[in-house]
């Protein structure tokens, strides 16, 4: 069996990450983005699954090598406080 790695919950600082899913907000749309990236589909969306329990938006940025290297510290996705749709239009640009 070949393993299913996904990348996820490593963008944002650990004290972020403790309070910024939780954080009041007006809306959905307000909820902090975070990241996943994998190659396989089952597997990201179990994790997106568990990103939206935590209180983030899921967002995913592809498969490991390039996804991953978004996410990784001094990537243009660490540690930067985006909405699911800044996150999106960042990526798609």
């Amino acid at each position: 069996m070949v393993p299913r790695i996904v990348e996820s919950l490593k963008s944002m600082h650990f004290e972020t990450l403790a309070v910024a899913g939780s954080a009041p907000r007006a809306t959905d749309a307000e909820r902090p983005a975070h990241y996943t990236a994998g190659d396989d589909a089952k597997a990201k969306e179990i994790v997106a699954g568990i990103v939206a329990d935590l209180g983030f938006a899921p967002v995913d940025t592809g498969p490991p090598h390039s996804g991953g290297i978004l996410q990784q510290p001094d990537g243009p996705l660490f540690n930067h406080p985006f909405t699911e749709a800044q996150a999106l239009a960042w990526i798609s640009h």
